[in-house]
């Protein structure tokens, strides 16, 4: 092999990689983005319903929190659907 396709087989190589790493990253962002898009239209539902208060707003938080933080300890590596 040459250097010249050496150096194409590598560039090839780190554009593939790099192109998987962003598109993980857009997924998570995504996701994390309609998480608080769907936390927005609850509270506003709540909000329009009068049943909008602190307590609830906690509670749904806390849960989502909960929920995120289960995934992130490595529950989902074994297998486990995070959402």
């Amino acid at each position: 092999m040459t250097n010249n396709s050496i150096e194409e087989v590598m560039l090839n190589e780190t554009s593939q990689m790099s192109y998987r790493y962003a598109n993980f990253i857009k997924g998570k962002l995504e996701e994390n983005v309609t998480i608080a898009k769907t936390l927005a239209h609850t509270f506003v539902a709540q909000r329009d319903r009068d049943e909008l208060t602190r307590e609830n707003v906690n509670s749904v938080l806390k849960k989502v929190l909960e929920e995120k933080l289960r995934c992130f300890r490595g529950i989902h590596s074994l297998g486990t659907q995070c959402t």
